[in-house]
C-alpha cells in the first residue's frame, strides 16, 4: 500500500514528471512534503485535490509551480552531486593513504580477480561448449555476467558517471526554470 503523502504528491507528477524519480528514492517523504508545500503555497489551498484543480485551471499558477519544483529538484540534485563528489574524494584519499602505507591494494586485486574470473568463464564456455550441458552453460554464463558486472562497477566507481549525462540533466532542468 502506498503512503498517503506519496499518493498526494503523485497527483502533481503530470506537471513535473521528474517528481516520480525522486518519489521512488530514499528521501521520498522529503520530496513529497516539499511538493505538497509548494503546491499549497502557490495555490493557497489546503488539500492536494483542490490545489491540483487550481493548477489545472490557472496556467500562471501551473507555471509558477513548475518553476518552483524545478528549482527544488535542481537544488536537491546539486546537493546529491556534492555528496557524491565528497564521497569519491574521501574514497580516493583513503586509497592514497593506504598506498602510502604500502598496504596491499584491495581494489587492484578485486579488479584483477574479477577480470580473471570473466576470462576464465568465457574460456570455459568457448573451449568446453561441446561437453557442457545446457544448464552448465547457463550457470557459467550467469557467473560471467556477475564478473562483468563487478568490472562495470569498478570502472564506474573509478571514473564516475558520464559527465555528459549529468550536464544534460542539469541543462534540461535549468532550461525549465
Amino acid at each position: 500500500m502506498i503512503h498517503p503523502l506519496l499518493s498526494a504528491a503523485l497527483l502533481f507528477a503530470p506537471f513535473v514528471p521528474k517528481i516520480v524519480d525522486y518519489l521512488s528514492e530514499n528521501d521520498q517523504n522529503q520530496v513529497a512534503s516539499k511538493t505538497l508545500k509548494i503546491a499549497s503555497d502557490i495555490t493557497l489551498c489546503d488539500s492536494p485535490e483542490s490545489a491540483l484543480s487550481r493548477l489545472m485551471e490557472e496556467p500562471e499558477l501551473r507555471e509558477s509551480f513548475v518553476k518552483d519544483m524545478t528549482q527544488f529538484l535542481l537544488s536537491l540534485e546539486a546537493s546529491r552531486e556534492d555528496a557524491r563528489g565528497k564521497n569519491i574524494d574521501s574514497a580516493r584519499m583513503r586509497d592514497m593513504v593506504l598506498a602510502s602505507m604500502g598496504s596491499a591494494r584491495r581494489a587492484d586485486w578485486m579488479v584483477v580477480l574479477a577480470a580473471l574470473g570473466l576470462v576464465g568463464s568465457l574460456v570455459a564456455l568457448t573451449c568446453f561448449k561441446d561437453m557442457l550441458s545446457g544448464e552448465a552453460i547457463g550457470i557459467i554464463s550467469t557467473i560471467s555476467g556477475i564478473f562483468g558486472s563487478c568490472l562495470k562497477d569498478a570502472f564506474g566507481f573509478e571514473f564516475g558517471s558520464s559527465r555528459g549525462s549529468r550536464e544534460k540533466d542539469f541543462f534540461y532542468y535549468k532550461s525549465q526554470i
